[in-house]
């Protein structure tokens, strides 16, 4: 774990600094802007699969796309909590980037949160392997994804969005998009968790229609709980959470059993 109180207006690594076998990073209370140089070595965190970033208040990016490129090809899973100038979590100068490994996106308290990707130009899904996604008390995010994306996110399994004032919209439409009334079908989910969304209205825009053919009996929908505290919002989380590990443990109980009866 890393843990810094200066503020500094230097990156937290730089090129004299070498990570080759580095597999997990916790970094809380940095106050640098960036987390890296544009100089890093090239075998530096080219084996880091999960990085935890929390309280970092000055903070501008999570890492900018030279460090994207590298973090794609072995980043599995990625929480960011209460980094207040975090704006947007994946940016891309345009360019085609490779398949990520990503499957675990945990968001929670980032109060200046607008996108999760931005979608402008953008000319592939940055994510295409995510299993798992939450966001809660991300107070000015007003949907997670555009609609042209959500055909891409068909894996997901969990998501879970609680707490979040602005939220109208778990997928929308981008002003560049072309209304088209498709049914998009998340195959892949089991688990769905939406509560304390004053500002919901729906799923999907109008004109879309959606299916869940996997979704389990015990997933909830209730976007209307009212204003919760934050203890009461940190409450709900942490029970999600639980019973989330405990499907996990089930599922692969559920698949040992039938890998031993074959």
């Amino acid at each position: 774990m890393i843990k810094e109180n200066d503020e500094s207006p230097q990156p937290l690594f730089n090129d004299m600094v070498r990570f080759p076998n580095l597999e997990k990073l916790y970094i809380r209370g940095v106050q640098c802007k960036e987390l890296w140089n544009n100089q890093i070595s090239d075998d530096s965190f080219c084996k880091l699969e999960s990085l935890i970033l929390k309280d970092c208040d000055n903070l501008q990016h999570i890492a900018l796309s030279h460090m994207w490129k590298r973090l794609q090809d072995c980043l599995e899973t990625l929480e960011v909590k209460s980094c207040y100038s975090i704006k947007i979590i994946y940016e891309s100068d345009g360019t085609v980037a490779k398949s990520s490994n990503l499957r675990t996106l945990d968001l929670r308290d980032l109060d200046n949160l607008r996108h999760i990707w931005r979608y402008d130009n953008l000319p592939n899904i940055p994510f295409p392997n995510l299993r798992y996604i939450k966001a809660v008390r991300c107070s000015r995010l007003d949907m997670l994804f555009a609609t042209f994306m959500a055909k891409f996110l068909e894996q997901i399994e969990k998501l879970a969005v609680g707490s979040c004032e602005d939220m109208e919209l778990i997928v929308g439409h981008e002003e560049c998009e072309e209304v088209t009334g498709n049914t998009i079908t998340f195959f892949g989910l089991t688990t769905l968790r939406l509560y304390n969304l004053p500002k919901f209205k729906s799923f999907l825009p109008e004109k879309y229609s959606t299916e869940f053919p996997s979704l389990d009996d015990s997933s909830k929908i209730e976007p209307d709980q009212g204003n919760q505290s934050a203890e009461e919002s940190e409450g709900e989380t942490e029970r999600l959470d639980r019973e989330i590990e405990e499907a996990d443990c089930e599922s692969e109980v559920e698949s040992e059993g039938q890998s031993e009866g074959e």
